[in-house]
C-alpha cells in the first residue's frame, strides 16, 4: 500500500514537472517523458547507506522520497504526522 502511494504520489509530482508552465512557449528542447524523470529519479536515490535529515538530506523532495520508499524512512518523521524533515518541507 506505501509503494502504491508513493508511486501515485510520484507520477502525480512527475506530470506536473514534465507539462510545460506556458503551451504558447516554443522549446527547442523535447521535454522529458514521465517514463524518462521516473528512471531518472529512480537512478539519483537509493536507500543505502541510510541518510538523516540534519546531515545529508537536502531537499523536501529527497526527504519524501526516502520516506515513502526505504525501510527506515520513517524515522524520518520524529513527530509521526506524515511529514519527514520537517526543517525541510
Amino acid at each position: 500500500m506505501r509503494v502504491l502511494a508513493c508511486l501515485v504520489a510520484s507520477i502525480g509530482f512527475l506530470l506536473i514537472s514534465v507539462l510545460p508552465g506556458d503551451a504558447s512557449e516554443e522549446s527547442e528542447q523535447k521535454p522529458q517523458t514521465v517514463e524518462q524523470r521516473l528512471i531518472e529519479l529512480a537512478q539519483s536515490y537509493s536507500c543505502t547507506p541510510r541518510r538523516y535529515c540534519s546531515r545529508n538530506i537536502s531537499s523536501c523532495q529527497e526527504a519524501r522520497w526516502y520516506f515513502l520508499n526505504c525501510s527506515w524512512g520513517g524515522a524520518l518523521d520524529g513527530d509521526n504526522d506524515g511529514i519527514p524533515c520537517e526543517n525541510l518541507c
